[in-house]
């Protein structure tokens, strides 16, 4: 199966792009999101219920689908970290301060906590939201913001 960052992808990805610009865009002119929102259901209507695919021996999509056997909290849980790890909150430009510095980490996670963890290399720290990195602060070579 092709993933992200695979050519293959990328040309599924075109071909969506195209065939979403000529059914929709170039078919019904909209000047409202609601008539655009009228548009783009009745357009993933035809693409996934009655659109023959040739990826799938012209099956349609909708008779490919399963739905997933893993299940989906009503809520998330709210991301903790140990007592341990240095806490900050990621400030509404997407930064945080640390060591008397701002540091930038991602516009995605504004509001979010991340934890700061020293790495071996001296004077750098890894940031990291819940169990994923998402920076490192190298303060031999502060990036101010």
């Amino acid at each position: 199966m092709d993933g992200p960052a695979h050519p293959q992808t990328q040309g599924k990805v075109e071909r969506f792009h195209g065939t979403l610009a000529t059914d929709v865009f170039a078919a019904h002119p909209m000047t409202t999101l609601a008539e655009a929102q009228v548009q783009f259901d009745a357009f993933r209507t035809i693409y996934n219920l009655e659109r023959p695919h040739e990826a799938l021996t012209y099956a349609v999509p909708a008779s490919r689908y399963q739905p997933s056997s893993r299940p989906f909290p009503e809520t998330v849980p709210p991301v903790t970290y140990g007592p341990e790890e240095v806490v900050r909150t990621v400030s509404a430009h997407g930064s945080i301060s640390w060591q008397r510095r701002r540091h930038f980490i991602s516009r995605g996670l504004v509001g979010e906590p991340v934890a700061l963890r020293p790495t071996p290399a001296a004077q750098c720290w890894e940031v990291v939201y819940g169990h994923r990195q998402v920076a490192i602060i190298d303060l031999n070579h502060p990036e101010e913001v």
